[in-house]
């Protein structure tokens, strides 16, 4: 069985997170492919390689549905356009946004699994080995992030590729959403991270917010800032899976989480409350 993984650090860890647990609960070895990844630059060219140790190189099996050409693209859009999701019985799965956990689960013995695979109970699973691998490849930083941010709420500003997407799951929060979100902090220490840096600096001029820094020099921009986040006491966050997966790694047991109420599996009522951590969900 192989799980393809593509897309930002947030969506490989919830297709490791997936890859993980159906070799769980199924009597085969699980193994992810790297092919499409290792082919684009998208996203900074982050990998999961930056934030655990983690082999890309690992062979497994692969299927166009896995490959990056033409021919590749072609087949995913025919078999999207007509709504086929399985195809050769447990050959192939494609699972799309709106694919519940419990329809993947009854895809489970799929030898292919392409998708996003953003659900909880998953994640959920993989958690605290997720926060053992972090900590193993980054302690030291892990320690300065503490350091500096343990008693900050961390503010997520996701812009950059939101801006120019047409995906609807890709909302950009404007600077209500965050100014609401801060009166639910007050007296508080603000930290922003954020790919918009100019745009966080005019919006927040005058305020009690700090652009956030480097964490150490020795990794990539995202992956300081996810290890930053990480160490935050609270967060307000977007969309972004990104955003998300640092707050559900925190290394304080009880954050709040201030997020917007948008429908994405990972941040519904029903998710929120599997998790079990405290959270306000923006008017």
């Amino acid at each position: 069985m192989t799980v393809l993984l593509q897309g930002g650090l947030g969506n490989q860890l919830f297709q490791l997170a997936w890859a993980k647990y159906i070799e769980s609960v199924s009597a085969d070895t699980v193994s992810c492919n790297s092919e499409m990844l290792l082919g684009k630059g998208i996203h900074g060219g982050i990998r999961l390689s930056d934030l655990i140790d983690f082999d890309h190189s690992q062979s497994s099996e692969s299927c166009i549905f896995f490959e990056n050409g033409i021919v590749a693209k072609i087949v995913r859009l025919i078999f999207r356009k007509a709504h086929i999701r399985q195809l050769g019985g447990h050959l192939l799965y494609d699972y799309d946004a709106d694919t519940s956990f419990d329809q993947a689960c009854n895809a489970i013995n799929s030898k292919f699994h392409f998708g996003y695979f953003q659900y909880v109970q998953s994640a959920l699973y993989f958690r605290e080995e997720l926060r053992s691998l972090i900590l193993k490849k980054h302690v030291t930083l892990l320690a300065e992030g503490k350091e500096l941010y343990s008693t900050s709420v961390g503010v997520h500003v996701r812009r950059g590729d939101f801006l120019l997407s047409t995906d609807p799951h890709h909302k950009v929060m404007d600077e209500d959403y965050y100014f609401k979100a801060i009166e639910r902090f007050k007296g508080r220490h603000f930290v922003i991270f954020t790919d918009d840096k100019d745009w966080c600096e005019a919006v927040f001029k005058g305020q009690d917010f700090e652009v956030c820094g480097l964490l150490g020099t020795d990794v990539k921009p995202a992956i300081a800032d996810f290890l930053s986040l990480i160490c935050c006491k609270d967060y307000i966050i977007g969309t972004s899976t990104f955003a998300w997966w640092a707050a559900f790694l925190s290394f304080n047991s009880n954050p709040m989480v201030y997020m917007p109420r948008v429908k994405l599996p990972f941040q519904s009522e029903e998710s929120n409350q599997l998790i079990g951590w405290n959270y306000i969900l923006s008017e």
